[in-house]
């Protein structure tokens, strides 16, 4: 009814009431449930549920249900990022828990990690594994967010086969589709896909019905209509007015056809794996030899000419008549007038780094340009390939280094805060390198951060000592020196104050 205090103050009942009950047999399971979502109703009406019921004591340690599972999830979580989860339907309050960043540590990472890759497949379909699910999307952490749709990703292969009918089902759907993940390489065909979109849809309208709040926003509707449903505009008409194609590959593989996304266009994974082959080649060509030892390995030329003729029919068929992939005797190539993708518009932005004098503020403009084609690791779902492999390491290393590059560029022009946004971008996607490290200091000193200087400064020592045997560079212990002897009172602050 709106009453938050009053909410709260039946939260608490609930806890105090089933806190001294025994876990085991016989209702154990109702009261555990009662107790997670009386937990989430303090966090959902940010009444700060951390200091009314400590999370140490929501876990029971044993965990023997997938409501045992999603406590200890809860326990290694932050309060920031509870209230994110749970901020459902108030977009002003939810920008605001975004800028509040929690670092995520190597030490919690791998317990996170640990955690859901142990019972993934024991509580797997079960309502709190979903909601642990949710969860996890709103760590900041690119390894434990990859984690996560690559989980969820299993979930949805399940609704497609059984239908989808709760919430938290439905809310899984749309963290999946936000993170551009949905439906990659999954089994499953198009109709399918729609009705769980349309279902996903109705679910979630139902519960704001339900809960009186405002319904959750649905990524995927266009005017009343899924973006499943897309067509392929180009299907039966020539080149001379053929819509441009653009091919997403960083974070997952998105195609859009006249700024349209298309749904799933019924390919197999080889057929998927040679588009992708060819587009990331931006309009050269690439001959069929390689594509054989590319697509298929150690097969003999003559089954793997009969499996590419069957595989190029297979992606060039949506397409009708429009030649958006093009094949000349032993060579094919995408065709660089019609199609287009992240990749090229990043190596461009890269390219004219290199070429062209630009002022600061100009190359600040780029270095953000190339932070927002950058969503995530290249074509993350394709795991055997050596050559995306190879490819994928290499975008990654040039998009650290260009924030690198962008926070010493801010330093230059005096803008902290660019700086430190940089900064932090490129630790985000690499906590392995001491000139991030190095960078990320640089920019929290710039910005007054002192005390978080010096804990990026112990991480960085506790890393190299840890796994490389070495101490931090001259230039790094240099600025930790600096800052000692500009405010001595630093030196009473104890490395062992930042761990866990």
């Amino acid at each position: 009814q709106g009453d938050q205090r009053e909410a709260c103050h039946f939260a608490q009942t609930v806890l105090r009431a089933t806190e001294s009950r025994s876990h085991g047999a016989g209702d154990a399971q109702g009261v555990s449930g009662a107790r997670a979502l009386s937990y989430v109703a303090l966090l959902a009406f940010g009444a700060g549920g951390a200091a009314i019921f400590k999370k140490d004591r929501f876990a029971t340690g044993d965990i023997i249900t997938s409501l045992d599972f999603l406590a200890q999830v809860v326990d290694a979580c932050e309060e920031v990022e509870l209230l994110r989860a749970f901020c459902l339907d108030d977009e002003e309050r939810r920008a605001e828990l975004a800028r509040q960043r929690i670092d995520v540590d190597d030490a919690r990472e791998r317990i996170i990690a640990a955690l859901f890759s142990e019972y993934a497949t024991r509580f797997s379909g079960a309502m709190f594994h979903r909601i642990a699910l949710h969860i996890l999307r709103f760590v900041d952490s690119v390894q434990l967010r990859a984690l996560m749709q690559d989980l969820a990703c299993d979930e949805v292969v399940r609704m497609r086969r059984e239908g989808l009918s709760r919430t938290s089902e439905a809310l899984l759907v749309r963290d999946l589709w936000k993170s551009g993940y949905f439906g990659v390489g999954r089994a499953g065909t198009d109709e399918r896909d729609i009705q769980m979109l349309e279902k996903a849809a109705c679910v979630l309208e139902r519960f704001a019905e339900v809960t009186g709040t405002y319904p959750l926003d649905t990524p995927w509707r266009v005017e009343g209509s899924t973006v499943a449903r897309v067509r392929v505009r180009g299907r039966g008409r020539g080149n001379d007015d053929a819509d441009p194609m653009y091919v997403r590959m960083f974070g997952a593989l998105e195609i859009s056809i006249g700024g349209q996304i298309v749904s799933d266009l019924g390919w197999r994974r080889k057929s998927r794996l040679l588009f992708m082959l060819i587009v990331l080649q931006q309009g050269r060509d690439i001959s069929r030899d390689i594509l054989f030892e590319d697509v298929w390995p150690g097969m003999s030329r003559m089954r793997a000419l009969d499996n590419f003729y069957v595989a190029w029919s297979n992606v060039c068929a949506p397409f009708g008549e429009v030649s958006y992939l093009e094949r000349n005797g032993e060579f094919c190539r995408a065709n660089p007038r019609y199609v287009n993708s992240d990749v090229a518009d990043f190596e461009r932005l890269s390219r004219r780094l290199l070429i062209q004098e630009l002022n600061a503020r100009e190359l600040l403009d780029v270095y953000a340009q190339i932070e927002a084609a950058y969503r995530g690791r290249l074509l993350p779902s394709e795991t055997k390939n050596e050559f995306i492999i190879g490819q994928r390491e290499r975008y990654r290393s040039m998009y650290v280094d260009a924030m690198i590059t962008g926070s010493e560029c801010a330093l230059s022009v005096h803008d902290a805060r660019v700086a430190l946004w940089f900064a932090r971008k490129a630790m985000e996607e690499e906590k392995k390198r001491e000139d991030v490290y190095y960078t990320l200091i640089k920019a929290q000193v710039a910005a007054g951060q002192r005390c978080s200087a010096i804990k990026t400064f112990f991480t960085c020592r506790d890393f190299l000592q840890t796994e490389l045997g070495l101490d931090p560079s001259a230039d790094t212990q240099s600025l930790y020196d600096t800052l000692i002897s500009v405010d001595p009172s630093l030196l009473k602050l104890d490395p062992k104050a930042f761990a866990l």
